[in-house]
């Protein structure tokens, strides 16, 4: 599935990271901290693989932020749609919002 373009070992554990080109086998997923993303096809991706054989994709490589976040905010974005999680407690979100199960708004249930 991969072709390694980079490869850096440690000498600590017998880890080892590498940027990887994804193929369109589609066979890995996206899965740092219970986010679970399906990379595309061409995306050059950061792979870490643990002495265990283990591995997990921890990024697009080369992603660029937009300019208005700021140092501890959240940014997550796809084709057509953007999650914003500011500082100063903001959610922005782009895109058709569609809820599965109850709505509350300041503990007032909505709809």
């Amino acid at each position: 599935m991969w072709l390694s373009e980079t490869k850096r070992k440690s000498e600590m554990d017998g880890s080892a990271a590498s940027v990887c080109i994804v193929d369109d086998s589609g066979d890995d997923t996206l899965s740092p901290a219970g986010i679970l993303r399906l990379p595309k096809a061409g995306e050059a991706q950061l792979r870490i693989s643990g002495s265990d054989g283990s591995s997990v994709l921890v990024g697009v490589v080369g992603a660029d932020a937009p300019d208005d976040l700021l140092p501890g905010e959240i940014y997550i974005k796809t084709d057509s749609a953007v999650i914003t999680i500011k500082n100063n407690g903001a959610v922005n979100i782009t895109g058709t919002v569609n809820i599965t199960g109850s709505l509350k708004v300041n503990g007032a249930s909505v709809g």
